[in-house]
């Protein structure tokens, strides 16, 4: 029995009733670092008089009166800064104490605590929560943290993970959230998703980041961290749709530019052929710029009605009174207009503006604005067709003098024809004696309603 004692490597001894040493092993000796011969019959106390009333003197005392075991955990008496488990039971004649070295066991449990409670205060301080899986069980730990975040109580600790997700996560995300944790067991690889849970009467978004815990080749768990990133959420969305309109914006930007330098090009382009014609054509210098004057405030006239619209087309009865307004006295008094509601397009508008001055130029000219009681009368229908509709206009001079042919085709004449056929129409002029008559026709935009604004008569 000594040799088996003597060969542990805990520290053992033994006190009688009047705490003398009666034995100790080889460990013990070692400990005390005295020749073994000196120890025994030593009174304890008389080894370490600094414990005398102390914890070890009322354990002793405790066992030896009670005859049961104790145990605890003692500073030593002779290598301050170690921690040993004192463990004292009583034999026939007094106690037996077994000394175990545990400082770096009590070291390293003190380190985690402190570890622990420093990732906590992280975790806090991060707003996070942490949870632990285990497979065997299918069994969910959440932290107090965690249980929080998720709108939960200490009766929902230990659920089953399927049973979790059909409580707390919204049903849209329980099979995104399923498949994630399915392919991070499978590849035994990250876990990380985004869902959302119900707290405090709203769906709030959370993010996980886990990693599974391996044995053997084999999920056994997963631990993992939650955080709540609803405000982030909606944050990035908002940051998002911020980016996505201002992208918007520079698009139609670069489009308006384009269609700017589109309508320059198409504005120059006209102002160069009415100039080039006019002058071809006029009697004078006088005539030529009297002429190219008027045709450019009728242009004008008609990108005026356009800016108004913001260039999105603009109303037939806005294009009709701009360009023969400058011939009226009154409304309804020399231009008598009746017609459907009908939107054009920005080109169509500016083509049948200049079509609709050349006309009243030549009748106040020449025709039944020329005189006073002269009249004209400009009708229009709308017909649904593939891609607008069919638009027929008719102008007819009344009560002016009496008309004759012209001997040449004058560019007024050919700026009629001409601006229709772009807009894949056609003009028909007929000289009958009692007034000029001019037929129309174009394809528009589809009516949206009947009746026009007033002036010029309009009903």
């Amino acid at each position: 029995m000594t040799v088996l004692l003597d060969s542990l490597p805990d520290a053992i001894y033994v006190v009688d009733r009047d705490w003398r040493l009666t034995y100790a092993n080889d460990a013990f000796v070692q400990y005390m670092q005295m020749d073994k011969a000196k120890l025994i019959g030593v009174s304890l106390w008389t080894l370490i008089p600094r414990n005398r009333g102390g914890r070890l003197e009322e354990a002793y005392h405790q066992v030896m009166a009670t005859g049961r075991s104790d145990a605890f955990l003692h500073e030593s008496v002779h290598y301050p800064g170690r921690t040993m488990d004192v463990r004292a039971f009583p034999v026939f004649d007094g106690v037996a104490v077994v000394l175990r070295d545990v400082t770096r066991r009590i070291n390293a449990e003190r380190a985690l605590a402190v570890s622990e409670d420093h990732l906590q205060r992280a975790l806090n301080g991060a707003e996070m929560g942490h949870w632990s899986w285990d497979a065997e069980t299918d069994r969910m730990f959440l932290s107090e943290r965690t249980l929080a975040l998720y709108g939960l109580g200490p009766e929902h600790q230990g659920m089953k993970r399927a049973d979790l997700r059909r409580l707390a996560l919204h049903p849209d995300d329980v099979l995104p959230v399923k498949k994630a944790a399915e392919d991070a067991h499978a590849h035994q690889g990250h876990y990380e998703t985004e869902y959302r849970v119900r707290r405090g009467g709203e769906w709030r978004w959370m993010r996980v980041l886990a990693g599974p815990h391996v044995i053997d080749g084999q999920v056994v768990g997963m631990h993992g961290l939650v955080q709540d990133i609803h405000d982030l959420k909606l944050a990035d969305e908002r940051l998002k749709g911020e980016i996505e309109e201002r992208e918007r914006a520079q698009q139609r930007q670069l489009l308006l530019i384009h269609e700017l330098n589109h309508r320059v090009k198409n504005i120059l382009a006209m102002v160069q052929a009415i100039a080039l014609q006019t002058l071809s054509t006029a009697a004078s210098p006088e005539a030529a710029r009297r002429a190219i004057e008027q045709r450019l405030i009728a242009l004008a006239r008609a990108h005026d009605v356009l800016t108004r619209e913001g260039w999105n087309g603009a109303e037939l009865g806005d294009i009709i009174e701009g360009s023969l307004a400058p011939y009226e006295s009154s409304p309804g008094a020399r231009v008598r207009a009746k017609g459907p509601r009908v939107r054009l397009d920005p080109k169509t508008a500016v083509s049948l503006a200049m079509v609709l001055h050349e006309l009243g130029t030549n009748a106040v000219k020449y025709g039944a604005l020329s005189v006073d009681g002269g009249w004209v009368a400009l009708d229009w229908t709308a017909t649904p067709a593939k891609g607008g509709v069919d638009l027929r206009l008719t102008w007819r001079e009344h009560q002016g003098p009496p008309v004759e042919p012209p001997t040449r085709t004058g560019f007024g004449s050919r700026l009629i024809t001409r601006s229709l056929a772009s807009e894949q129409g056609s003009a028909e002029l007929t000289y009958a004696p009692e007034g000029l008559v001019c037929a129309m026709s174009l394809m528009a935009a589809t009516p949206q309603g009947n009746g026009l604004r007033g002036g010029l008569g309009l009903p």
